[in-house]
């Protein structure tokens, strides 16, 4: 039996320094000064010095938080709204146009999220190795088809402007909910609630992918 997600996260807020040669060491804060409380951290310790399993899942996670505490400031790419427009324009659409727009200001405004990618390196390898419930065998096959999605998605090259917006605009939606899924990830919601997020991510590159051909007739 392993730890479970909870215990693996107390046992982060507690610092606790694991060495892969040696041995872990726990710096204990004063709210665990009862027997109870003592007991739980000390059946968690034994639990990490003997399992090699959840020491591996605990590294993820200390590696997970560090990567969210990394600055991630945007820099965004200048574009020539006019050009934007005229194209638009030229498809005799003024719906679009002010889609576009609408889409463009929230997208200057977006913080740069954590990558997917680093959450299905760290998450989907543990999954599919470690599990056989039904659930987590669900949620890695659905991590590994975004990671294959993702993966056409980045390939893709923009050649005119409307191309380029229509990229930054799932891109962007992309850090939203991969905001999302890191938050229930940390806040321990259930395997189905994230499944419905996995899904989201990848019915939107799909999704973009399916108008790839859209956009590039478009341009002819």
């Amino acid at each position: 039996m392993h730890l479970t997600d909870q215990q693996l996260n107390e046992a982060d807020l507690l610092q606790v320094n694991f060495d892969a040669a040696k041995y872990i060491d726990y710096n204990f804060d004063a709210s665990a000064d009862n027997s109870h409380e003592s007991a739980k951290y000390a059946q968690i310790k034994a639990h990490l010095v003997s399992c090699a399993i959840c020491q591996s899942r605990l590294l993820n996670l200390q590696n997970f938080r560090q990567q969210l505490a990394q600055d991630t400031e945007v820099c965004m790419p200048s574009l020539q709204w006019q050009k934007i427009e005229s194209e638009v324009d030229a498809e005799n659409s003024k719906t679009q146009v002010l889609n576009l727009n609408q889409k463009v200001k929230r997208l200057q405004k977006a913080v740069l999220a954590l990558a997917a990618s680093v959450l299905i390196f760290l998450i989907y390898p543990n999954i599919f190795n470690n599990s056989t419930n039904e659930l987590d065998l669900k949620i890695a096959a659905i991590i590994s088809e975004n990671n294959k999605l993702q993966t056409d998605f980045s390939k893709f090259i923009q050649t005119n402007y409307m191309q380029l917006v229509a990229h930054e605009t799932t891109q962007f939606r992309l850090q939203q909910i991969d905001q999302e899924i890191q938050l229930a990830y940390l806040n321990q919601m259930s395997t189905e609630q994230k499944i419905e997020l996995w899904d989201e991510r990848k019915q939107l590159l799909i999704q973009s992918l399916n108008d790839v051909p859209k956009r590039r007739a478009l341009t002819i």
